[in-house]
């Protein structure tokens, strides 16, 4: 709903329950310190919840990147606040920081992880 409606009432108040939704959840950091302590947290996952976790990391920075954009409009279209930008910019930095180990992962139990062989 927020991706459609991002620049009225509705869409910004989907994209913040969106953002608190993140927060809750204990599979993702917040900054960048904690890659790696959730990156060994990942790699306890079940392969199921392996195998789901890029799209959940790209749902992620859509939700960080669409509510830091929203941030940097003016003032007077509702923008502002750069502290909560400094911290959307952290979780940002966090996110694509922990998109390497899920990635490579999720492709490892999968079976789709393709190494190079040498001729």
């Amino acid at each position: 709903a927020w991706q459609q409606q991002q620049h009225d009432e509705y869409g910004e108040a989907a994209l913040t329950q969106a953002l608190q939704l993140l927060e809750r959840l204990p599979l993702l950091p917040a900054e960048p310190v904690q890659v790696d302590q959730k990156q060994a947290a990942f790699r306890q996952l079940p392969p199921a919840l392996q195998c789901v976790f890029p799209s959940l990391l790209e749902a992620a920075m859509c939700t960080v990147h669409a509510k830091y954009v929203s941030l940097r409009l003016p003032r007077a279209a509702g923008g502002g606040n750069a502290t909560e930008l400094m911290q959307l910019r952290r979780r940002g930095e966090a996110i694509v920081a922990m998109t390497g180990v899920a990635a490579w992962t999720a492709a490892e139990v999968l079976g789709q992880l393709q190494m190079p062989t040498a001729i």
